[in-house]
């Protein structure tokens, strides 16, 4: 695997942003490209460590606990034996973390997009009024 991204999120946009919101449901666990063999996550690791690791200091600090204490809290940690399954979590952890925050802005997103108007300018419709009567502002509002 060759990574060109400076960042861990630009890789993550670059080849996951599809898969976003079914990491988001399922976790990096289910399997995703470039996040499923240790191979590919320690070369992650070795990259992005630095991006990693200020996340983890940027969630531990809000959550008022130690980043030992945060990693110790996620899923598989239990399981974490070697250095190659440490950075596997820590990967992992990343990335749900990128695709959870891009899936919440996408939300936001689409709910402003979504948002109506619930009284347009009077202004506008005075001129649509003067311009057509009563059918062109009727027509508008619909």
């Amino acid at each position: 695997m060759i990574i060109r991204s400076r960042t861990f999120k630009q890789w993550m946009d670059a080849n996951l942003k599809d898969y976003y919101k079914d990491i988001v449901s399922h976790g990096c666990v289910s399997g995703f490209p470039g996040l499923t063999y240790y191979t590919d996550t320690a070369k992650l690791y070795e990259k992005f460590k630095d991006d990693i690791f200020s996340m983890l200091d940027d969630d531990a600090e809000d959550q008022g606990v130690t980043v030992p204490a945060l990693i110790a809290s996620f899923n598989g940690a239990k399981d974490v034996w070697d250095s190659g399954t440490f950075e596997n979590l820590l990967v992992w952890y990343a990335a749900e973390r990128i695709a959870y925050n891009a899936a919440e802005e996408e939300d936001e997103d689409d709910q402003a997009r979504n948002t109506i108007d619930p009284e347009p300018p009077y202004s506008e419709l005075l001129s649509l009024y003067n311009a057509g009567g009563r059918n062109a502002v009727d027509k508008w509002m619909k």
